[in-house]
């Protein structure tokens, strides 16, 4: 079975908190643990650009064979151009 490593990234105008990687062994004690975790701004436009940014750094120093990022996002880019040309 291969070995899976999940992280989280909370942003809102600016990555805000981050779960590495290597924190948690599951994704239950990953969701289990999420809310305590990320810190939410709910005044704060949405840093799409700064959390795929922040996402691809995570992922350089990860040693896995397949890497795969979920973004949810309200769709409302603070910088358009910016998340574009980073995906």
């Amino acid at each position: 079975m291969p070995t899976v490593k999940q992280g989280a990234i909370g942003f809102g105008t600016m990555v805000m908190s981050v779960i590495g990687l290597d924190e948690y062994d599951t994704y239950l004690t990953l969701y289990i643990n999420f809310y305590d975790t990320i810190q939410f701004e709910p005044q704060q436009t949405t840093g799409t650009f700064a959390a795929l940014e922040r996402g691809t750094l995570e992922f350089r120093g990860a040693d896995v064979a397949e890497k795969y990022m979920v973004l949810i996002t309200d769709g409302r880019s603070d910088n358009p151009s910016a998340t574009t040309a980073v995906c």
